[in-house]
């Protein structure tokens, strides 16, 4: 922190950009899956209007009673259905056009369409559902398809509610960054030689203030980190899985971002302190 000409400005921008990098990445990962999943949840939504339009079978019931003088009357209820058109096969398609794409976005190899629906509706489902069996699509399996998309739908939005908080958390941490690399840089092109000794204690005051709220912003972090988004009892997330899976090895990149900004403040505030103990 000795004064900046051109090049010591040049040096304090390579600097933020380094120190920016990893938030500006997991930036960009966390918006992409919440545009992924914005996309997942509308094939969802297709999915379910196209299940809920199927046609299906009306109950067929009967009834049966004894009359006087033990002649039993059999009163047959048919109601006009018209015959129902829509199979399990009906589903398979649906899901294979709406969902299935967003499901295996990411996966390299093509997964057959049965462990998709198994992955993404349950096993109970993926059975009830496969090629081969005799299980007719009905009301009953009709209503448990329609549950268990809404089931998925509530999943994604508490996904997507996070990925919301994530990226404004990730927004909060690179804008504190870049903002406190410029002040740098902006400070920095007065040397410290020409200082008087007040204004090298109100250096070190400020750079000591700017740790500080340094800390203050990975102390946010961390308890971002801690909680949860509440989506209902079967669907919080915790954010620390969130940014788990969206940054893989490098978990905590925005907290890597602010231990490097303030490894940086602490090298200037030592140096103003070498310069206020010369003049001492």
């Amino acid at each position: 922190m000795e004064g900046a000409d051109d090049s010591g400005a040049t040096t304090w921008r390579r600097a933020r950009e380094r120190a920016s990098a990893p938030v500006r990445a997991a930036r960009r990962r966390a918006t992409m899956e919440e545009r992924n999943l914005r996309a997942e949840r509308t094939a969802y939504d297709r999915f379910r209007t196209t299940v809920a339009d199927l046609d299906v079978d009306a109950p067929t019931t009967a009834s049966s009673s004894a009359a006087t003088g033990g002649l039993a009357t059999v009163t047959s209820m048919l109601p006009s259905v018209g015959g129902s058109t829509a199979t399990c096969e009906d589903v398979r398609e649906a899901f294979a056009e709406t969902v299935q794409p967003h499901s295996v976005a990411d996966i390299q190899a093509d997964e057959p369409l049965m462990e998709t629906i198994r992955a993404e509706l349950g096993d109970d489902l993926a059975v009830a559902l496969a090629p081969g069996t005799d299980v007719t699509f009905d009301r009953a399996l009709r209503s448990s398809v329609l549950d268990t998309v809404t089931d998925r739908l509530a999943e994604i939005d508490a996904v997507v509610d996070a990925l919301e908080r994530e990226v404004a958390s990730l927004n909060a941490v690179a804008d504190h960054v870049a903002t406190t690399f410029d002040w740098l840089a902006a400070v920095d092109r007065d040397p410290l030689d020409a200082l008087s000794f007040d204004a090298l204690r109100a250096r070190h005051a400020d750079v000591a203030a700017k740790r500080e709220a340094t800390d203050a912003v990975a102390a946010d972090r961390q308890s971002f980190l801690r909680a949860r988004t509440g989506g209902g009892v079967d669907c919080d997330v915790a954010h620390d899985g969130v940014s788990e899976y969206l940054h893989g090895t490098d978990t905590y990149p925005a907290l890597d971002a602010l231990a490097r900004t303030s490894s940086v403040l602490d090298d200037c505030q030592r140096t103003v302190r070498a310069h206020l103990t010369r003049r001492a």
